[in-house]
């Protein structure tokens, strides 16, 4: 091939009729190369090989993907934003992306669960693993009853991502979301800057089982390791445990937490409520 006419094709995106072109056959001459279906002469195909290699052509996969008119199933489990409006945003993401997506065969079904309801988290877990999706994105509030199902998920193939809360013990296709553990380490910072001579610092964990929520306990263990690190031995970290639901024992919980808390001067509540 011509240096120069390579150098053109380079500068822009590779088709497969550029391919064709440069080696003088037809377009479905190349894509039979790079499917690897139907007959092509010996000395096409290295001549095709040589070409693509030289290109570093890559497929287009969102091409392919509009082309093969198949369809790609994908399952949403994320809390309900009624309940906690953090997820509205979240919820109108998904939304947007699947708009975006649509033209090329993706459909999302988004099962909803209660976040302060375990029970509702299995059901809706159940359900969607019953619907055999080809992919999933959850949001892993319970620790504890997220772990079979990635058992499930493995064992069938089913990639899936973690949004919003890190769960290490499975290997996921990716996480989007803060490194908790860091969060913590930020927050310990933080107060430290806001607050540099010793006092006492309140941790505090609302509307959460705590021994079932890892990335709450890693933003905790992010926080008192920040001070173990910087040796601050001075500063006294406590832990409280908070419910809404019973809202005249939550603040009778809180108010004596404050009273009885010598040099209190910072809180650090670990969630979004």
């Amino acid at each position: 091939m011509e240096k120069k006419t390579l150098r053109k094709v380079e500068n822009k995106v590779i088709r497969i009729k550029d391919i064709a072109v440069l080696a003088k056959v037809s377009a479905g001459t190349v894509d039979r190369v790079i499917h690897k279906r139907g007959r092509v002469a010996e000395e096409v195909k290295e001549r095709v090989i040589k070409i693509i290699k030289e290109l570093n052509y890559e497929p287009n996969l969102m091409a392919k993907a509009l082309g093969s008119k198949k369809q790609f199933y994908l399952a949403a489990l994320i809390p309900d934003h009624q309940h906690d409006v953090f997820w509205k945003s979240p919820k109108a993401g998904i939304e947007k992306a699947e708009k975006e997506l649509k033209q090329y065969g993706v459909v999302v079904e988004q099962y909803i669960f209660d976040s302060l309801d375990v029970k509702s988290y299995i059901k809706k877990a159940n359900e969607l693993t019953l619907s055999h999706p080809d992919g999933i994105l959850l949001s892993p509030l319970f620790y504890r009853e997220t772990l079979p199902f990635f058992k499930i998920w493995q064992d069938e193939a089913i990639p899936f991502v973690l949004f919003n809360t890190q769960i290490t013990d499975f290997d996921p296709l990716s996480y989007i979301g803060q490194d908790s553990y860091q969060s913590g380490m930020l927050a310990g910072k933080l107060i430290h800057y806001g607050q540099p001579e010793p006092c006492a610092i309140l941790v505090a964990h609302i509307d959460e089982e705590i021994s079932n929520a890892q990335h709450l306990l890693k933003k905790e263990l992010g926080l008192k390791n920040y001070f173990a690190q910087h040796k601050l031995d001075s500063y006294e970290i406590k832990r409280i445990e908070l419910d809404r639901a019973d809202r005249s024992l939550f603040f009778k919980n809180l108010d004596e937490v404050i009273d009885h808390t010598i040099n209190l001067k910072q809180i650090f509540v670990t969630t979004s409520k």
